[in-house]
This record gives C-alpha cells, structure tokens and sequence, in this order.
C-alpha cells in the first residue's frame, strides 16, 4: 500500500512551526525547528540524509505505525513487509536507500531494506525479529536482532550476510547508525545491566560515557566522526546529545523535560523529537546558526563624497537554509559624523565616510527558518595626511613702510583637501606696530616700520589636521641666500649626469658661489664632479645605484642650507629588462588582424622571453644582440626600411611596425653598450 501524506503533513508542520536557538560551548549553535505531530499523536524524524531528504514515523493510534519520505515538499509512506500499520523507518543514505523493521504476515518482526519502491525483508541472526537502524552510502546496514539463544544483538548487514558486534559486557546490544568510514554506533549493555551509548570500529566496542545520569543511546554519526543520541541526566531527564573530539555536548529541550536525537547527517543538521511544555512530542531539527561575513576592513580618506561598499555576500549557512536575509547596523562611528547605511536590510550597503577615526559595522544574517547568526564585524579606518605648510622664501628690504607680499601658495595637500591658512607674525623689532592685512589670505601683506628682523609663521589646515607650521623671515639685515641643486634624475650606469644651480637666490640680492659635493654614491664607485664650482656642475656615474650630490651658495657673507638632488644610475641588465618588457607590452596590445599569422604574436613575444633569459642570467651579450636582430627586427623593419611592409614581417601595418621597430633598436643598443 503506498499513498501520499503531503497535505496533512505539511499543514501539521508549518502550522506548527516553533524556533528556540540552543547554543553550546565549543559547538556549533543550533536552532530546534518544530515540525509538529505529523497527523498522529506522537511522531518523530529518525534520519536525514545530505539532499535534505528526511525519514520519520508518526503513531495513528499505540498499535498503528506508518514510515514516511519526507522530500520536494511531500510525503510518501513506505509500504510494509506484509501487515499495514507496521511500519517503523530508522535511516536513510544520500542514494535514498531507506532501512527500518516491519511486520511479516507470520507476524514476525524484520529489518527491511527499501529502494526503488520495493521492500527487502533482511532475515535475522537466528531468531524470530531484528530492525535495520541505520544504512550509510556504501549500502552496509546495521540494527540489532534476537538470536538463537534468545539475546538481542547489534548486527552489521552487508554482502548479503548479517555479522553479530557482540556487547559491551552485557547481555544485548543495538546498532543504531554507520557512516562511510564503517564506524557503528548504537547502546549495549554493560555487566551492571545499564545501557551506554557504544563507537564500535575496527573491531572493538566504546563506551561512550553519558550526561551524568547512568544511561545513554548512540543513534547516529556522520563522516565527520559526529555522533547523537541521548542520555540521562544528573536531574533524571533524557536530554539529546552530540558526541565529538571525546566530549559529549547536552542539546537542550523545546520547553518540556526530554529530547531524542536519532540522525546527524554531514552538513551537521540533527533531527529528533523532543517533550514540549504542553507534554506533547513533537518532531524537531536542530539548525545550525548561519555564518555572518562582513566582509574586509578598508581604510579610505574621508570626505563629502566619500563613501565605502559594505559586502555580506560570503556569508553562508551550513545547512543551506536559504535565502539569507540581512541586518548592518553601526556600532561605533566618529563623535563628529552623521554617517548612515544607505540600505541595512540588503547584501551590500555603502556608508559615507565623513569624519576622522573608526567606523565599526556589524552584520547579523538570518537563515530561511529564523535562525540568526553571530554578529560579524568589520572596522572602516580612515587615514589623513596632514597638508604641508609653504611660506615662501625670505626677503630682504631696505626702505620701510613699504608693503611686502607673503605667498603662501605652494602650500599643498597630499590627499588634494581643501586648505586654509593661518599666518601668524611670531617676532618683530620692539616698538613696531607691523600687522598683517588678512591672517587667513593666501597672500597678505605686512608692512615694516622698524629696523629689523620680523618672522612670520603659515599654518595650513584641511577638514581634520593642521600641518607643521612653516616660517618665513622679513629683514632689513644681510639674509642668507637659498641653494636649489635642481631636479632628481635618472640615467643609465656609466652616463653623465648635469645639474643646475641657477635656480639658487639671495633675498638681499647679493652675487652667491657655488659648491657642488658628492654626499654619497654606491659602495665600489668612483664617480666625480666637475665643474664644482660652478651654476652648472656634471656627475660621471660608473656603477649603478644611487647617488646624492649636495649644493651650498655662498653671498659672501653666509652659506646657504645645503639642498640635494639624487640620482638612480640604472645598470644596463635592468634597463634591458625593462626594454624588454615594453616591447612584450606593446606587441600583446597589438590585435590579432595585425599580424601576418594568428600565432605570429605569441612567437615574437616567446623569442622575447627567451633572449631576455639569455642575457639576464647567461650574460651572452653578443648572441642576445644577434637574436634580437635575426628573429625579432627583421620581422618588423620593412616600413622603417623600405616605406612598406616586406615579405618576411610578422607585423603588417606601418602603424603598429612604427611602435615596435623603434624600441627593438633602443634595446639592441643597450646590449651593444654591454658588450
């Protein structure tokens, strides 16, 4: 007799949904889910397998039983060995292969084994009855039956043979689950008469100890070693457990004394049944909490139109109870922002960054049947440079009452914030009465009025910081000129480098010398200067790497502070290298149609790796040199020969020969000045 269970059942369950969240220490937290009575007075869910699929039983009446599938929504009863109403599911594996007992027509009750619709009666170990408990993907089955002599053993069926595990020093034993390592767990007796929840693998039999009462079943384990049941307590209740790394964790209760846990499947999902506080027992499943992920922490430049892209994607649940649902909430925020979560409720949200210091986000993810996540937090830093302060050069005067102009503008900020300013005069001559015309101008100005010196301090500010203040000297008296040794440079090893001084002054307007210095160059280099003494001075670079030449002025009265320029002498090998690479580039940003074959691209950019691998760590100048010019010039040269292309390039239009063709010959006369 087979029939369908859908509506009743699923009314039953979802009118009857409960959630109660049960956390553990050093477990996972889990969530019972009431899936209600099932259409009977009594049901519970025995086994779940990795698709999700579910086998339970539910009590019509105290003598009528049906085993039921649970999937797609529906549920189907398993039929029976010979009497209706008999029938008792017990596990399932990912195949759908289902195990249990029913009842023969001699009455006798049998473990079974369901698939393709059908029922296989399993026999016994010698006596009238056994139960198929459990079933894992290799399609071993273990239960317990009577034997010849009476006793009730835990049996393994695989084979087409029942094998008896014996006791753990009593008189009975059951098998109640097997994973696909073979590991078996069920109860049995120990010499005192109690039952103890049993591991039995590679031929021996565990005691697995209890929650503090005298009593426990083992009733499932999955591949990761995980295995639940239940035991007494040290209050005298029956509370499920899950067993793992040798501790054995108490699950809770839906409200009332007692709760069963019958199957673990790998996704760590755990169905049972359990008291309520109503006193019915109703069928349940411990969820696991999703997993929140916030995302990476970020650090930006705050700003008016600032803003950072929160993500919550990679949050998952474990036992793929989806759609998640989303909740951002800002826990921490600068004193001074008015941030808020564009959208708190989706997957990603954006905040404005409007202020200095730490934005602390978190994120709670809530599965499809209400279970909630641990917070997830992630921390937005924000980084700010301080803007650099310029007063300008100093400046000397010789008529008083005249107005002077500060020039503040080449101040700046890093960041490209908005600045203000902020002058301040810090000394001048006794009994003057100097002010500035605009403290926070660009360019005020101040007039002297008496004799002297009259230093003037410029502070910059963006948004959040103030920078170190910069000084500037107003003076009737001999200043000291300014040196500028120029820009820093780079050449290749071996060249000649010039330097300028011109740009070097004096505020009184004094004729200045000059003196050009090495201040330091590579170790083993016997570079020089000449014209020393000069505007213009000249460093003969040997080596590669860095070298600093330092320039003081002279007014004839003061020296200057010494300003330094640098320069990177680079060595012809890394030169080449980075030839080379450009070459590689340009010829990879070339399209396909520009080539005189498909695969003519791929094969001038290979020889180019390979002649770079000659000269870079065989140092074979000469054959690099011959190969740049024998396989890669004479397939591009024929327009900067010829005007057009010729029969033997690879490259056709002039336009693309001209981006190459120049760049070959740069390299190859890097490789002429290393030979």
């Amino acid at each position: 007799m087979k029939k369908t269970l859908a509506v009743l059942v699923t009314i039953t369950m979802f009118a009857a949904m409960l959630v109660l969240n049960i956390r553990g220490a050093n477990a996972a937290d889990y969530t019972i889910v009431d899936m209600g009575n099932m259409g009977g007075f009594y049901a519970t869910a025995t086994s779940i397998n990795d698709a999700g699929q579910i086998v339970a039983n539910t009590f019509i009446s105290y003598y009528t039983t049906y085993a039921f599938l649970y999937e797609n929504g529906s549920m189907i009863d398993l039929d029976d060995l010979g009497i209706a109403g008999t029938t008792m599911a017990s596990g399932i594996n990912n195949a759908g292969q289902i195990v249990g007992s029913s009842y023969t027509s001699s009455l006798d009750d049998h473990a079974f084994l369901y698939e393709n619709g059908s029922m296989q009666d399993l026999g016994t170990l010698g006596g009238d009855s056994s139960a198929a408990r459990g079933i894992n993907n290799a399609g071993q089955i273990v239960g317990f039956s009577t034997t010849s002599s009476g006793g009730s053993h835990a049996f393994l069926y695989e084979n087409g043979s029942m094998q008896d595990l014996g006791t753990l020093g009593g008189d009975s034993s059951r098998a109640e689950g097997i994973n696909d390592a073979g590991q078996i767990v069920g109860d049995a007796s120990i010499s005192s008469g109690r039952h103890r929840a049993f591991l039995y693998e590679n031929g021996s039999m565990q005691d697995l100890g209890t929650l503090g009462g005298n009593d426990s079943w083992a009733r499932g384990i999955n591949n990761a070693g995980q295995i639940v049941g239940y035991s007494t307590t040290s209050s005298g209740g029956s509370h499920a457990f899950l067993y793992e790394n040798g501790s054995m964790q108490d699950l809770g209760t839906l409200g009332g004394n007692s709760t069963w846990a019958e199957g673990i499947n790998n996704a760590g999902q755990i169905v049972g049944n359990a008291t309520t506080s109503l006193g019915e027992t109703h069928a349940i499943v411990w969820d696991q909490a999703p997993v929140a992920n916030a995302g990476d922490g970020q650090t930006v430049h705050p700003g008016p139109d600032i803003s950072v892209t929160l993500d919550g994607s990679n949050s998952t649940d474990p036992d793929n109870n989806y759609p998640l649902t989303y909740a951002w909430t800002i826990i921490e925020k600068p004193a001074d922002s008015q941030a808020v979560l564009s959208t708190p409720d989706a997957v990603t949200t954006t905040l404005n960054i409007d202020a200095i210091g730490d934005y602390r986000i978190q994120l709670v993810v809530t599965d499809s049947l209400g279970v909630a996540s641990a917070p997830a937090e992630v921390i937005i830093s924000t980084t700010n440079t301080a803007p650099v302060a310029d007063a300008g050069e100093d400046q000397a005067i010789i008529i008083l009452n005249v107005p002077v102009s500060l020039d503040g503008s080449q101040s700046w900020d890093d960041d490209g914030d908005d600045i203000t300013y902020l002058w301040t005069i810090v000394s001048k001559p006794a009994d003057s009465q100097a002010a500035l015309s605009d403290t926070t101008a660009v360019n005020p100005t101040i007039t002297p009025d008496k004799y002297g010196d009259y230093r003037i301090q410029l502070e910059v500010s963006d948004p959040w910081t103030t920078g170190t203040p910069d000084e500037v000297v107003i003076s009737t008296a001999n200043l000291p000129p300014v040196a500028e040794a120029g820009d820093n440079q780079s050449c290749l090893q071996g060249a000649t480098v010039s330097f300028d001084g011109s740009g070097s002054s004096d505020a009184n307007g004094d004729a200045i010398t000059y003196s050009w210095q090495i201040a330091s160059k590579p170790n083993g280099s016997s570079a020089y200067l000449t014209g020393a003494d000069s505007v213009t001075a000249s460093l003969h670079t040997d080596v590669a790497g860095e070298y600093v030449v330092s320039l003081i002025v002279n007014d004839g009265l003061l020296d200057s502070e010494p300003d330094t320029a640098t320069v990177v002498a680079v060595s012809y090998v890394d030169a080449f290298t980075q030839q080379i690479d450009q070459i590689i580039q340009t010829i990879n940003d070339i399209p396909d149609s520009a080539f005189k074959n498909d695969e003519h691209g791929d094969n001038l950019t290979r020889k180019l790796s390979s002649i770079l691998t000659l000269v870079t760590e065989n140092q074979e100048y000469n054959a690099g040199y011959v190969q740049l010019e024998n396989s890669i010039l004479k397939k591009l040269d024929g327009c900067a020969l010829d005007g057009t292309p010729d029969k033997n390039d690879w490259i056709i239009p002039c336009e693309y020969q001209d981006q190459v063709y120049p760049l070959v010959i740069d390299a190859m006369e890097l490789l002429d000045n290393m030979t």
